[in-house]
């Protein structure tokens, strides 16, 4: 008895097309131990986003001009201080031209004794700048001018970008994805199917689908692949991933897997349109025609044992797998849960008295990943039964 379950998690809210955001940072802040002093040449920083033109489209320019306390300052500072600086600015537009340079205040405190509250980040934020020229100019302890910067605190740059390239240019571009099998126990059956393709240009994100066709036949049980048929727009799950890879674990009955993947992008004409590549693969047709990618999975999951599979989904490709292993009275034994944002595979349990009462619940506990030799083992434990888990 093998029961799968696909949940389906759909996150509400502001969508924003996704791009690739271009972020340059510099730092004003002392350097091996030595203070920074106004006039000086440490006082003063250049940051710029390169290029600033080209076969794109920049949306929400953005710099930052932050005056902050660095909590990570090796020695201990202990005088309370308010800190109030003034730093001059000379903006630069996409065509590098200087725009009006400008004084900028800020301020922070910095209360080492004190269990009160402080203010550690002050911040200035404006568009349209593709380069900043920064000088500290002045500087000012607890209301007295002074030259020097404390050690522990910092002036930072910052400018971001998200940058569109033109996906209409390789919207029509056809991906051809790839498969290898993935180790993760100690022994020779395949645990994990990973799926990799190629870098579209201009793709924000790409979109995966994939459906099992199991070749049991239905008179002496053995396995054919022989007019075995598939329909993707009938029969699939499809994820959507920033990645250029994703992992399936193969807990599937004998049969084949099938999969095709497409790119998605923006229009660089309208942002707020999305444009949807080709899919590598047509969407129905013969497993043995070999116009689909496909996996021939030769090891079906515990097939002696009662098993229930629930997949959560979450935007990015982001899911949750657990497993459920049952008796021959369905009474829920294990459950092992892995979550493919991190690398730890959680098992708990359940004992039953001679009633069939629930005796123990055993909180869920990381697997042990095991160590072995080959190189091919990853540092992430199997979803499979583990026999003898807990033991008195």
């Amino acid at each position: 008895m093998k029961i799968a379950i696909l949940a389906i998690c759909i996150v509400f809210g502001t969508v924003s097309a996704m791009a690739t955001e271009i972020s340059v940072h510099q730092r004003i802040s002392q350097s091996n131990n030595k203070p920074v002093v106004v006039g000086e040449a440490s006082a003063e920083k250049t940051v710029e986003i390169l290029p600033k033109t080209g076969s794109f489209k920049d949306v929400n320019p953005k710099a930052y001009i932050s005056l902050g306390v660095d909590h990570d300052y090796p020695y201990f500072m202990g005088d309370d201080m308010h800190i109030r600086v003034v730093v001059n600015v000379t903006p630069y537009d996409v065509n590098n031209t200087a725009q009006t340079a400008f004084n900028q205040s800020l301020e922070i405190d910095f209360f080492p004794n004190s269990p009160i509250r402080y203010q550690d980040l002050d911040q200035y934020i404006f568009s349209d700048a593709y380069k900043l020229d920064i000088r500290l100019d002045s500087v000012f302890i607890n209301g007295v001018s002074d030259t020097i910067l404390p050690l522990n605190i910092f002036i930072d740059g910052d400018i971001s970008v998200d940058r569109t390239y033109p996906f209409e240019d390789y919207v029509n571009t056809v991906i051809t994805p790839d498969d290898s099998t993935i180790l993760m126990d100690c022994d020779t059956i395949p645990d994990d199917l990973e799926i990799r393709w190629s870098t579209i240009i201009g793709a924000d994100e790409y979109q995966l689908e994939w459906t099992y066709i199991n070749d049991y036949t239905k008179d002496s049980g053995s396995y054919s692949s022989t007019g075995l048929t598939y329909d993707f727009k009938f029969n699939s799950t499809r994820i959507s991933t920033p990645e250029t890879y994703y992992r399936l674990p193969l807990i599937f009955d004998h049969g084949y897997i099938l999969y095709r993947v497409r790119a998605v992008g923006k229009d660089t004409a309208d942002l707020s349109k999305r444009l949807f590549g080709v899919w590598s693969y047509a969407s129905s047709g013969n497993v043995t025609d070999g116009a689909v990618l496909k996996y021939h999975n030769e090891y079906p999951h515990e097939y002696r044992k009662n098993w229930q599979l629930t997949t959560t989904f979450a935007e990015e490709g982001k899911k949750k797998e657990v497993i459920s292993y049952y008796d021959g009275s369905l009474r829920n034994r294990q459950s092992v849960t892995r979550i493919n944002t991190d690398n730890n595979t959680i098992v708990g349990e359940t004992v039953y008295d001679y009633q069939g009462r629930p005796a123990v619940n055993i909180l869920p506990v990381p697997v042990q990943t095991p160590s072995c030799d080959s190189s091919a083992i990853e540092d992430v434990s199997a979803l499979r039964y583990y026999p003898n888990f807990n033991l008195s």
